[in-house]
């Protein structure tokens, strides 16, 4: 029964709330009722109750005061606030003051008693945490689970040999050798993975013996071992104890539990094989729509993405980098989350290609933003070049995105402020757009404002006045510039080297370059010679 303390200035309140309490045929009773506020505190101190229901406006000491001071005795009693008055600045108040539910006049009995019944779910949740805690408590004293933890880090690290295997179980208190093996990667929070390690075994049947050991303050390294009649058996009970956990976890503690498991093995010695799998799994998840994800599922469901048809989403990478020179924040987020999706589906025997890739593209924009004058000790420091390569090996999509999002963020705020004053944003970004066009022969004036989001009137004339040069004149130079410079690689064709400068006509490229240079881009070359 969980005991319950009503303070109400209102004698015919007091009863009709306990009455409606006490005959609920809930779990619920109501121990005490006060007058004021000051004799609810007296009661508080001597009841000792679970929940306190309180009206908000009462003499001598006002609910929000009662509420204040019992707060201070005892935090884990839940409140509730009554009140006739409409007035948002109460609700604010009480909530400041951590105010469990709050009610107001006229309710009807069903309201009241659907609060309780959510207080009551939260009071059970904590009542299961603290038994949990106590156990858990137990448990380390007894030092088992840094046994067990001992044991997995020995086998993921192929540090015990098969003479010593039996007695390092033996002193784990695991049930090993056993015909079935498969490793599985947690995420979990940091604050429950020792409450986890005491409860995870009640989900599982006596056919599965299971072995934690956390990797770092969101991930866990889960061991199955099954005696189970075959290796399809073994999988369902993996899954089903799995889904039941994490089922009870968010149910109960408010947590999110995702696991990737490794394929199932016959030899305890392939347990760092079902490792390596569940972690390439792991790498690739960006939701975590689902308990448990195996990795033989994965591989059917990604096989058309092999290492010879998979390729990084330049194009999206360079509309991420647009995007983020210009300061275009949400946009850039919108792209972000595009090549994730993309990766998401890459096979799963392609993990670490997807952490390179990762890391290239973060570099890529850091050196960008460097160039363009930056804060260019952003990712120089070498903490967190070494961060980021633990991160994207060991951390999954999801957390991917968490970094990320936080990165191209900051880079926008920075390229904002390099580009504080609107007329050189606008020249920096034509011509940080020419750069990127300047083999588009379709580009121009009107297609660059467009981008920009400004008339290309206004952009013809900011460009001019800061430039001294004239749009076009500028996009001449820099594709003749460009040209130069390809010609002096003789391995380039002179077709090859007016197509990549914006001309299709080969005749209309050497024109245009005579023109600007006095010399044809033969006579270019060979003057090289």
């Amino acid at each position: 029964m969980y005991r319950i303390v009503i303070a109400d200035d209102e004698e015919y309140v007091r009863e009709l709330v306990a009455k409606n309490i006490n005959q609920s045929g809930r779990e619920f009773v109501v121990v005490g009722k006060a007058e004021n506020g000051e004799e609810a505190i007296d009661l508080v101190k001597e009841l000792e109750p679970d929940i306190l229901i309180t009206d908000i406006c009462m003499p001598i000491v006002s609910g929000l005061e009662l509420v204040r001071q019992i707060r201070e005795l005892d935090r884990s009693i839940k409140t509730v606030i009554i009140s006739g008055y409409d007035d948002f600045s109460y609700a604010k108040q009480a909530v400041s003051l951590g105010v469990t539910e709050y009610l107001l006049k006229p309710f009807l009995p069903e309201e009241l008693l659907e609060v309780l019944d959510k207080i009551g779910e939260e009071l059970q949740r904590q009542k299961t945490l603290v038994t949990n805690m106590q156990e858990m408590q137990n448990q380390i004293r007894d030092n088992l689970h840094f046994r067990q933890e001992n044991l997995i880090r020995k086998l993921l690290k192929r540090k015990i040999s098969e003479e010593q295997f039996p007695e390092e179980c033996r002193k784990a208190e695991m049930n090993l050798p056993a015909p079935f093996y498969a490793v599985g990667i947690l995420r979990v929070s940091a604050d429950v993975s020792g409450l986890l390690a005491v409860v995870k075994d009640e989900y599982f049947p006596k056919e599965v013996s299971t072995c934690l050991a956390e990797q770092d303050e969101r991930q866990s390294v889960i061991l199955f071992a099954g005696t189970c009649r075959n290796a399809r058996t073994f999988e369902r009970y993996i899954r089903e104890g799995m889904e039941q956990l994490s089922e009870s976890m968010e149910r109960y503690y408010d947590r999110q539990l995702c696991c990737a498991v490794g394929q199932v093995y016959e030899d305890w010695k392939q347990i760092p094989e079902s490792y390596q799998e569940a972690r390439s799994v792991w790498n690739g998840i960006l939701d975590f729509n689902e308990a448990v994800v195996f990795y033989q599922e994965q591989i059917k469901a990604r096989s058309g993405t092999e290492s010879n048809g998979i390729e990084r989403p330049v194009e999206l990478e360079n509309n991420l980098l647009v995007n983020i020179q210009m300061g275009r924040t949400e946009q850039a987020l919108e792209i972000l989350g595009e090549i994730l999706q993309y990766y998401q589906l890459v096979n799963v025997r392609l993990s670490e290609f997807v952490s390179i890739s990762l890391v290239e593209m973060v570099f890529h924009i850091s050196g960008t933003l460097r160039k363009a004058g930056g804060d260019v000790q952003l990712w120089k420091n070498e903490d967190v070049v070494e961060y980021l390569k633990k991160h994207f090996a060991y951390g999954s999509l999801s957390d991917a995105r968490e970094v990320l999002e936080q990165y191209v963020t900051r880079c926008c705020e920075q390229f904002a402020m390099v580009n504080e004053k609107q007329g050189d944003r606008i020249v920096y970004n034509v011509k940080e757009l020419i750069e990127k066009n300047l083999a588009n022969e379709e580009f121009n004036l009107e297609s660059a404002s467009a981008q920009l989001f400004f008339s290309h009137n206004y952009v013809r004339q900011i460009f001019k006045q800061i430039t001294g040069e004239s749009f076009t004149e500028y996009l001449i130079r820099r594709r003749m510039e460009t040209a130069r410079e390809l010609l002096q690689n003789q391995t380039y064709k002179i077709q090859d080297v007016a197509i990549r400068t914006g001309y299709s006509n080969q005749r209309y490229f050497a024109s245009c370059f005579k023109k600007y240079y006095g010399c044809t881009p033969t006579e270019y070359r060979n003057s090289l010679k």
